[in-house]
């Protein structure tokens, strides 16, 4: 039988007090408490918060009234509970980087406050918003640190969600352990929510490890408390469970029947997530019956899900954008109204310059976008005419020997051809130096920055990116398999893969470009020599400024680490331990990991590929690690150029007389 995973969706809580079966009592008490105050903002949370699974958009409404209310009263605990109330309800639409502004909102103000009750929610729901994105580290890492708010008596579903997580990442053991302990808890506190939580994900994880006969009795133990606690989402789990049962049981008309039935709650009720997964379960289960019309019925509405899915997701994006202009522009006009004459004709041709800028830059992004092309083609040209050069040299090496009589010709032939080689790789380091950013485009995205690039040869196979789009700026330093003309070709194709996923993707999370970058290497990888040849490592950083002064720094990286500083400190952050496009022979795909870093302004990002920790000097010892570490921290307070001059003059003074083993790259900006 087919075991569908990642189902742990659907049953992730919010650390708050289930409010789904007092949502007439709390519309009542809001009708006789129409008095502006703090209890009217806890009224309308608690009815944020118990709509955010039935009816999320009309939770939404009642979180938002709570913000505003609070917001005017100066309620500031009041209003880090609506944040809390708006959090859920986005989560409810699968709206996540909504629900991770409100959460954050939420932090700020509980750590502010100093209050633990706070503080335990919002790291709470934020390992939620982690775990919706697939980022067990983060996840796992806020459920502990809300957990060891109250260590002794933790919340049963702090305990729950961190069994989820173990489960999900293969931990089985340690898995049901903390879903015993949520179990416990929920019993001692008599919560019958929390409880039912537990059984049902341990009921889920028991048939999906194929012990069916103990799911089967903990499924039935949660179906007592289904029947009081009336949660659609509950009842759809325990039938889709149930279904896994069944089947176990090779009871198929049963199994077909919960599926079936957990099909029409999700349905009924519009949750697509869950009926997409349910979907996808159907799909497994006809496929394993050989009844392939149902499955290809059931796989086909999955996907006509997922495509809904996304579709809702970019429709959310553009009513924020659309209501934020409108909002900007009532601002603007409100404005322009109070103003005399000449102020407005003055916005007006500010609005203008602003729009011919745009299209200037446009046809500019257009053109460099062309010339992009056309360096590309001819570097794929001039590398088949270097091939057909080097055949013609190996011919005229054989007639050496039977054509004394024209050995001068002959020389003078191959120098003419040794010539127009060298002019070509000259033409190809000329386009290779035209597709790195200046200095001058990364001083104007960062305070300062500086670039040590030092190729072995006259064509490289590293390379340095940039990339803005809106207010998020990526960087990234890519150490190509080889150097020389090979190494060329490699980088000319790192640099096409972080553009075009780059521009499919956005800059969201830096692990999904380097997974998608590895996704089409790995699809091009045929031959064991490939697999040798076709490999880069990468460090990847993507940047946001949250707030005038404060970033959040989002890393991955495959076999390269980033270094940064932090309050005077030098400190390593180390990437995974892969490579991008060598993997042809692991069987399992596995994803690369973001990092998140919240620097302020002044400090320093430092990206490097291998070459300058790995350069020898004459007795063939490495510059190594520990020297560069000395270096950055004693001048990372200096100016970049400074850093700059001591970086490369200790290079150099290491290398004299040695020859250099590989390409250097060596990149830092300072916030």
């Amino acid at each position: 039988m087919a075991i569908i995973r990642g189902i742990f969706f659907v049953l992730l809580f919010f650390q708050s007090v289930a409010y789904s079966r007092e949502n007439k009592d709390l519309l009542k008490q809001l009708q006789e408490h129409p008095q502006e105050d703090s209890i009217r903002v806890s009224i309308l949370s608690n009815l944020g918060f118990s709509y955010w699974t039935s009816d999320p958009e009309k939770g939404l409404a009642y979180g938002k009234e709570a913000v505003a209310l609070a917001q005017k009263l100066g309620y500031r605990r009041g209003e880090a509970w609506a944040y809390g109330a708006l959090g859920a309800c986005y989560y409810g639409m699968a709206n996540l980087p909504a629900m991770h502004e409100a959460d954050m909102k939420c932090l700020m103000i509980a750590e502010e406050l100093q209050d633990k009750r706070l503080l335990s929610s919002a790291l709470t729901n934020l390992g939620n918003y982690h775990l919706s994105n697939k980022d067990t580290v983060q996840a796992l890492e806020h459920y502990k640190r809300s957990a060891a708010i109250d260590a002794e008596n933790p919340a049963p579903v702090l305990m729950t969600n961190i069994g989820i997580i173990y489960y999900e990442t293969g931990h089985v053991d340690s898995a049901f352990y903390y879903l015993d302990k949520s179990i416990a808890g929920a019993i001692a506190y008599r919560d019958t929510t929390n409880l039912t939580l537990a059984l049902l994900n341990k009921g889920n994880y028991m048939a999906q490890e194929k012990r069916f006969r103990e799911a089967d009795r903990i499924m039935e133990e949660a179906n007592s408390h289904i029947k009081t606690e009336a949660n659609a989402l509950f009842e759809s789990l325990y039938f889709s469970t149930k279904g896994m049962i069944y089947e176990g049981f090779g009871q198929y008309d049963k199994a077909e029947k919960a599926l079936l039935k957990a099909l029409a709650i999700v349905k009924e009720r519009g949750f697509n997530e869950q009926l997409r997964t349910f979907y996808k379960q159907a799909a497994s289960f006809y496929e394993n019956r050989q009844q392939f019309e149902k499955a290809y019925y059931s796989l086909m509405e999955y996907s006509l899900l997922n495509e809904e899915i996304y579709k809702k997701e970019l429709l959310q994006r553009r009513e924020e954008m659309d209501a934020k202009y409108e909002k900007v522009k009532s601002q603007k006009k409100l404005e322009m109204q109070a103003q005399q004459l000449d102020t407005q004709r003055l916005i007006q041709n500010i609005f203008i310059g602003a729009f011919l800028v745009f299209i200037v830059m446009m046809i500019a992004l257009y053109w460099s976008n062309i010339q992009k092309k056309k360096l590309n083609a001819i570097l794929i040209a001039q590398g088949e005419d270097l091939k057909e050069q080097a055949h013609e040299l190996l011919e005229l090496n054989e007639e050496v020997g039977a054509q004394k009589a024209y050995l001068e010709k002959s020389h003078q032939l191959l120098s003419d051809k040794n010539r127009q080689v060298t002019d070509s790789i000259k033409a190809a380091q000329l386009m290779q130096q035209r597709l790195l950013p200046s200095l001058d485009v990364l001083q104007y995205y960062f305070a300062d920055a500086f670039t040590l690039f030092i190729p072995k040869d006259m064509v490289s196979g590293d390379l340095y990116w940039s990339k803005k789009m809106e207010n998020v700026i990526a960087i990234a330093v890519v150490d190509c398999t080889g150097h020389g003309v090979p190494g060329a070709f490699m980088s000319m194709q790192a640099y096409s893969l972080l553009e075009e996923v780059s521009n499919n993707i956005g800059l969201q999370d830096p692990a999904l470009l380097l997974d998608e970058i590895q996704q089409r290497m790995m699809s091009g990888i045929t031959t064991a020599e490939n697999q040798v040849e076709r490999g880069m490592d990468m460090s990847l950083c993507i940047i946001e400024e949250l707030m005038p002064g404060k970033f959040v720094v989002h890393f991955a990286g495959a076999k390269q680490s980033l270094y940064y500083t932090h309050q005077g400190q030098l400190l390593k952050l180390k990437g995974d331990n892969m490579s991008l496009g060598k993997r042809a022979r692991v069987k399992r795909f596995k994803k690369y990991t973001s990092h998140e870093l919240f620097l302020t302004t002044g400090e320093v990002l430092y990206l490097l590929s291998d070459g300058f920790v790995d350069a020898s000097n004459e007795e063939r010892k490495k510059l190594g690690s520990q020297k560069l570490e000395d270096i950055l921290l004693a001048y990372h307070k200096e100016a970049m150029n400074v850093q700059l001059e001591h970086l490369d003059k200790s290079f150099q003074q290491h290398t004299t007389g040695a020859e250099l083993r590989d390409d250097v790259t060596l990149l830092g900006i300072r916030l």
